[in-house]
């Protein structure tokens, strides 16, 4: 089974600090949005340019990917302060006090399922997948049987315990797409 990778989105904002180690080294920087502040760490290779580059109020974008319970900085675009003001759209990112955690959806696997196709739609969802960027936050997950073995093929969410049936290889990206998780949105 392949695991979604999470897609990695921007945070506009102001820098307002440093994040050092306890020995005082640079690990971080703190970005202030219009809705929080976020600690957010910096890959090595990130570090020497901004130690010389950054100033307390500078505009920046910063291309984000979550890790556990933080961000970790992919790429720092700095921004005129009329950029900021005129490109502050809602960003679509997990909230950062609550990681976004995969969005399950169960794909029966018996018997009956199988012989009514649930392999290829299990394929054709991680095709949709892997292609819609909307739903890098599904995981697929083989289960058991979902009792509406005459209906087959048949998947779950997880989440709800919602059944659907019938599923065909054509349906079943329109229905992750309905039903799957919705972005929380920030300023």
């Amino acid at each position: 089974m392949r695991e979604a990778t999470i897609r990695p989105q921007f945070l506009e904002g102001t820098y307002v600090g440093e994040l050092k180690s306890p020995k005082g080294k640079l690990k971080g920087i703190r970005l202030q949005t219009a809705r929080q502040e976020y600690p957010i760490k910096l890959p090595k290779y990130l570090v020497p340019i901004l130690t010389h580059e950054l100033e307390s109020g500078s505009p920046m974008r910063v291309w984000v990917t979550p890790k556990k319970d933080t961000w970790i900085a992919l790429n720092i675009i700095p921004l005129s302060p009329k950029e900021l003001a005129a490109e502050s759209l809602p960003i679509a990112t997990p909230s950062l006090a609550q990681p976004s955690k995969p969005y399950c959806v169960q794909v029966c696997s018996k018997s009956n399922c199988c012989k009514r196709g649930s392999s290829e739609v299990y394929r054709a969802m991680e095709d949709a997948i892997a292609t819609n960027p909307s739903l890098s936050n599904i995981r697929l997950e083989p289960t058991g049987c979902l009792k509406e073995c005459k209906k087959g093929p048949c998947i779950r969410l997880a989440s709800t315990g919602k059944v659907f049936t019938q599923v065909t290889c054509e349906n079943a990206p329109a229905i992750l797409a309905e039903h799957g998780p919705r972005p929380q949105v920030l300023r």
